[in-house]
């Protein structure tokens, strides 16, 4: 089952895309492999669909069945001196995502979250690239939560309990739990807690 996911990129490869507006992928023309042109690296994150479903953004309806995201994370690097020991952090004051639609390795549509803050993500308002407005339901792009939702449906228990246990039931988790972990429960609970908080 895990097999046709082996190329998915769950957990961000890189978040420094240097996005160029003048290479924006042209709606169900640009492929795949032209998609490289934006990042030799490929895509931050991947996410493919065993079934294409039909996906609607501002009213433009088209199907999918991979998803690419190309991230950029601005930060203000920041040090200061705690019990004589040098502590150093970082402050948000931009992010960018490029998400990349396609069907059958063909690019159908595109969604840019471009935002900034000035007060360490406490408010962010969007930036000059932004594609449009969202609903607070909607997550990072029109029906963002939607797709995570069908995303990770179709994956197997085991990846879905560490890596996205909001995504399993109950009843999933006890037969898991009975199969697999039953001389571990501890571990098994420790490992559900930090991946449900």
């Amino acid at each position: 089952m895990e097999e046709f996911f082996k190329n998915d990129i769950i957990d961000y490869k890189y978040d420094d895309f240097i996005f160029n507006p003048k290479l924006l992928p042209i709606k169900r023309k640009t492929k795949r492999d032209e998609l490289y042109k934006l990042d030799s690296r490929g895509p931050s994150r991947k996410w493919t669909n065993k079934k294409p479903f039909v996906k609607t953004i501002y009213k433009e309806k088209f199907e999918v069945d991979e998803i690419w995201e190309l991230t950029s994370i601005k930060r203000k690097y920041i040090e200061y001196k705690h019990d004589n020991t040098i502590v150093t952090g970082s402050d948000p004051l931009e992010s960018f995502s490029l998400f990349i639609f396609l069907n059958k390795g063909i690019v159908q549509n595109y969604f840019i979250n471009h935002e900034l803050t000035d007060d360490k993500g406490a408010t962010w308002r969007p930036g000059k690239f932004n594609s449009g407005p969202l609903k607070n339901s909607d997550g990072i792009y029109p029906g963002a939560v939607d797709d995570a939702k069908r995303y990770w449906a179709q994956r197997s228990i085991g990846v879905r309990i560490t890596r996205s246990a909001m995504q399993v039931t109950d009843e999933e988790i006890q037969i898991y739990k009975e199969k697999c972990w039953s001389k571990n429960e501890k571990v098994f609970n420790f490992i559900l807690n930090l991946f449900r908080k």
